[in-house]
């Protein structure tokens, strides 16, 4: 296994730990286990297992980081359905590409003390200085967009088994439903 190569499974399986069993209750000899590597060479890249979840933090925050100047970069026309779209072709599939390390942050952000804080620094990628309503719109963000994505992400497959629900009607009721919460405060309160 090539040096890099080792490293990214170690990444990838420790996601998968962490996900399923915290970040705290993750062991490091599971996460090499998962990874099919040694412990040694698991701390030959990492000293700690607190390093890979910071490592892991980095790059999701780099990942969104990407997505959202690309993003940017696009004419967006909240009057038209660009909103939905964007959900469905730039945020869903980030979303599921990074499901186990989202699922992680997100428990390791309800701790009081020394919460993760990646979904905060996520939403102040949309700060704008010059934008004299600046905390509504980081409080928006935060509250009726990031959040309500990240609970839908952890909790559809849970969700759609309770009440009997595809996943994919399931996903299509929840972006209608964020098109109408959401979109509607960048069309200007129209519908």
């Amino acid at each position: 296994m090539e040096r890099n190569q080792g490293r990214e499974c170690i990444l990838r399986a420790a996601a998968k730990i962490f996900a399923d069993k915290s970040y705290e209750g993750a062991r490091v000899d599971e996460i090499a286990k998962e990874a099919g590597v040694t412990k040694s060479l698991l701390y030959y890249h990492f000293k700690s297992k607190e390093e890979i979840f910071d490592v892991l933090v980095e790059q999701l925050f780099a990942e969104y980081q990407k997505l959202i100047t690309e993003v940017r970069a696009q004419k967006v026309d909240y009057e038209s359905d660009s909103l939905k779209e964007r959900m469905q072709t730039k945020y869903f599939p980030f979303g599921t590409g990074n499901e186990d390390l989202i699922r992680c942050a997100f428990i390791e952000s309800l701790k009081r003390e020394n919460g993760c804080r990646v979904f905060f620094q996520m939403v102040e990628l949309q700060r704008d200085d010059a934008d004299q309503k600046m905390m509504e719109k980081l409080v928006l963000e935060y509250y009726f967009n990031l959040l309500p994505c990240v609970a839908f992400l952890c909790q559809k497959e849970a969700w759609s088994e309770h009440f009997h629900i595809d996943i994919e009607q399931l996903g299509t009721i929840f972006l209608e439903q964020y098109d109408q919460v959401h979109g509607r405060y960048h069309r200007g309160g129209k519908k």
